[in-house]
């Protein structure tokens, strides 16, 4: 007959889960806030405005929650906080643009800026520094 698992044992680890959690959401806070007052000698771009997010998921909650379909919840938000807002949902940062004048803008007279692929690691590290067929930057040949 199977014994049954210990109790403590389940305390335990989830004790030190938790402390690991609050451990590693400290450290992070402490090094975004050093970052930033570290980087006060160069010119800092505003970010576009952003609803309020959580720490884990971001801004996975106003897409998700709610019984209003997904492109209505996106025009609520372009409502509210404007045509061009920031939206991040867990690790990944989007901007979203719902204005044709600045879709114009950022497709047509800034492409260059923005048709690049993104880096997946670091590049200088891979063994053909970016010349594979995923991360070749735009206009390679």
């Amino acid at each position: 007959m199977a014994s049954k698992p210990d109790g403590i044992s389940y305390y335990y680890y989830g004790f030190w889960l938790l402390v690991l959690f609050i451990w590693s959401y400290l450290v992070q806070t402490l090094w975004k806030k050093y970052l930033s007052s570290n980087g006060g000698t160069r010119a800092q771009l505003q970010s576009p405005p952003t609803p309020p997010g959580l720490p884990i998921i971001g801004h996975l909650h106003h897409l998700l929650l709610g019984s209003t379909s997904f492109p209505q919840k996106l025009h609520s938000l372009a409502t509210r906080y404007g045509p061009l807002l920031q939206l991040q949902i867990g690790a990944s940062k989007f901007i979203l643009v719902s204005d044709s004048n600045f879709a114009r803008e950022i497709l047509k007279t800034h492409e260059l800026n923005f048709v690049d692929h993104p880096d997946f690691g670091s590049p200088d590290y891979n063994i053909y520094f970016r010349s594979g067929i995923g991360t070749a930057p735009y206009g390679w040949r």
